[in-house]
């Protein structure tokens, strides 16, 4: 049964009268607070201790097994990195080449045009004489007719 608060004054009051106030006070000080059945012996921690400790061993447990699992995460991601690594280095390559076929082409490209320039400057040339003569001998031929 739990003691009041009321209950220990009157039983303080009443020690204190029967044996004195010192010895009073001494022996309500060394009667728990609470009632007897809500104290915790050495029993009952023992008890809490295994309890927690079998706790504590399956959580160290999942971590255990958390790490290992991270541990496999980590590599796996090592491993996909590695091969887009290689797969960069390829494209790579592959970019190097894809541009030293583009400027091979530009560099064709462009001697053809410089050849054909070349030739449609000598053909309006050509033209031009015609022209020119032409208009030579038109003159000529209208000179000597007048």
């Amino acid at each position: 049964m739990a003691m009041s608060e009321q209950k220990r004054f009157e039983l303080r009051e009443e020690l204190i009268e029967f044996i004195g106030q010192d010895k009073a006070e001494t022996l309500m000080e060394a009667l728990p607070p609470v009632s007897w059945d809500q104290l915790a012996t050495k029993d009952d921690l023992n008890t809490l201790e295994t309890v927690i400790g079998a706790e504590f061993t399956k959580v160290a447990a999942e971590f255990t097994a958390v790490g290992a699992e991270f541990t496999a995460v980590r590599g796996e991601l090592a491993e996909q990195i590695g091969e887009v690594h290689k797969e960069i280095g390829g494209l790579h390559v592959a970019i190097a080449e894809s541009t030293k076929q583009t400027t091979a082409q530009f560099v064709e490209l462009s001697a053809n045009i410089g050849g054909q320039t070349r030739t449609m400057v000598m053909w309006f040339v050509g033209i031009a004489a015609t022209i020119a003569t032409s208009a030579v001998a038109l003159c000529m031929t209208l000179v000597t007719q007048l």
